[in-house]
């Protein structure tokens, strides 16, 4: 959890449901008000260091898999190469982000620094 207060997106490789395929989970944090408690308008900001202390967080889970054979591709991955996509977005709070990992049974433990996660995306 400190990873991912800090600001830092969370990944691991897990178990794929397809044949020959890849399966990742992402975790990415990010809060909807500036240092100023102001909405953002654009887009969630995901730089968290200062923004978390006087802000609740949110979180996104993305759920998806590859075909093995296009993780080695010199270009990028389009819709059509990725498979079985879930997204859920504006989870609120550690404690949903929690829940919701466990409703799956997905094991807290296997998640590291999304660079350190051979993601392609």
């Amino acid at each position: 959890m400190n990873h991912i207060l800090a600001g830092n997106s969370l990944a691991a490789e897990i178990i794929p449901t397809l044949q020959g395929h890849r399966k990742f989970i992402i975790i990415r944090p990010y809060v909807m008000k500036d240092v100023y408690g102001h909405e953002l308008q654009s887009k969630p900001n995901k730089y968290l260091n200062d923004l978390s202390k006087n802000n609740e967080l949110f979180f996104s889970i993305l759920q998806y898999e590859i075909n093995e054979k296009d993780m080695d591709k010199e270009w990028d991955l389009n819709n059509e190469d990725i498979k079985l996509r879930e997204c859920i977005t504006d989870i609120r709070g550690t404690g949903k982000l929690e829940v919701e990992l466990n409703s799956r049974n997905f094991d807290l433990t296997a998640l590291d620094a999304e660079w350190k996660c051979d993601n392609p995306i």
